[in-house]
């Protein structure tokens, strides 16, 4: 699933000889999908110490202020965390769960294409799968794109299943079986499987993450082969 040699050059061309190359790591705002991503980005710059990197975080503090003021911390050099604010609530009623959520994604798009019509030296944005619509704002840059699941190729195996209407949901037998998985009882699986109808819009939101999946030009995976080597050889052939 990766582009070709003329696509990668036509991509690098954005970029002169002699900028740094930027790399844009945008992780979901929720807990337990930061930090795999930040790791990630730690990653690249250990392999690759010529990259620069920007991972945005949403600041909730004073969401509603017109005059949040963005804010930067450096980690390294070449590692830079840019806090974004919430854009301002425009409904009356007190604002639920959902609509919380939509301001952050849409806080995410604006500061996305701002850096992207303002920066040509970005060359790639990696993305929490969560948020497959980052595709189509870098498709109109000409930016490679790669999917980073932050959770294990179990759970996105049964996620998978879920979006595919493979596993229908609510869980009605005792004894479950899916590809590279052992026997499984409802308990086993995910909460929001489990009991879909107390988040049903969370479980839509992880199943949908492979709904434009096939045009990321890579796909990342925060696991590693001997913790789950059968389930990883079905997972490749999705």
């Amino acid at each position: 699933m990766g582009r070709s040699v003329e696509e990668e050059r036509k991509n690098l061309s954005r970029v002169q000889e002699d900028e740094v190359v930027e790399v844009i790591v945008v992780p979901f705002p929720a807990q337990g999908h930061i930090n795999p991503l930040l790791q990630f980005a730690k990653h690249l710059l250990a392999h690759h110490p010529s990259l620069k990197i920007t991972l945005p975080l949403i600041l909730t503090k004073n969401a509603n202020n017109h005059s949040t003021v963005t804010q930067y911390q450096t980690l390294t050099p070449s590692l830079t965390i840019h806090h974004i604010p919430l854009l301002p609530y425009q409904g009356l009623d007190h604002p639920d769960q959902r609509v919380f959520w939509e301001r952050r994604q849409a806080a995410i798009r604006s500061y996305l294409t701002h850096l992207l019509t303002s920066n040509p030296n970005i060359a790639c944005v990696v993305y929490d799968a969560a948020f497959p619509w980052v595709i189509d704002i870098v498709k109109q840059f000409g930016v490679s794109s790669a999917a980073f699941f932050t959770q294990s190729c179990a759970v996105n195996s049964i996620y998978y299943n879920v979006y595919k209407g493979w596993l229908g949901v609510p869980l009605e037998q005792c004894s479950i079986s899916l590809d590279g998985l052992p026997p499984l009882c409802p308990s086993d699986f995910p909460s929001f499987v489990y009991d879909p109808l107390k988040y049903p819009d969370i479980l839509n939101m992880l199943s949908d993450q492979f709904a434009r999946l096939d045009e990321a030009d890579w796909i990342f995976t925060n696991t590693f082969d001997s913790l789950e080597p059968q389930v990883i050889v079905n997972v490749k052939l999705l």
